[in-house]
């Protein structure tokens, strides 16, 4: 009886959530770019593109700027722009702490994570 109970459950919670639909799905690949983006009917998107760039003779990195957007359980719609490359992942988005510089020009997020953590060694 109880197994009955379970999978009955099990059955209406799958029934329950609405299904997702992908609404635009492109992408292009080249030998040294990319591009692509995706967007569902639920409000969440992605779009990405990418390219090579060449630091040296030597070194070259992968540079790629997007952006993603999504709804929340709290309804809101959240939008986040970054780029990745030779710096690192740079987010931005209006929810996101912002990366305020301190006067030595060193964030002052790290400074007070440094400050709180003084049992941990940086190299």
């Amino acid at each position: 009886m109880k197994f009955v109970i379970v999978l009955v459950t099990l059955f209406a919670i799958g029934l329950a959530r609405p299904d997702v639909q992908t609404v635009r799905n492109d992408a292009e690949v080249l030998p040294e770019s990319f591009h692509f983006g995706v967007e569902t009917n639920d409000g969440t998107r992605h779009d990405a593109e990418g390219h090579l760039k060449v630091l040296d003779k030597e070194h070259a990195t992968l540079v790629v700027k997007g952006s993603y957007q999504f709804v929340a359980k709290d309804g809101h719609t959240y939008t986040v722009d970054y780029v990745a490359d030779e710096n690192g992942y740079q987010a931005q988005g209006a929810h996101l702490p912002h990366n305020l510089k301190n006067r030595n020009g060193k964030s002052k997020l790290l400074s007070e994570f440094v400050v709180r953590n003084p049992n941990i060694k940086y190299t």
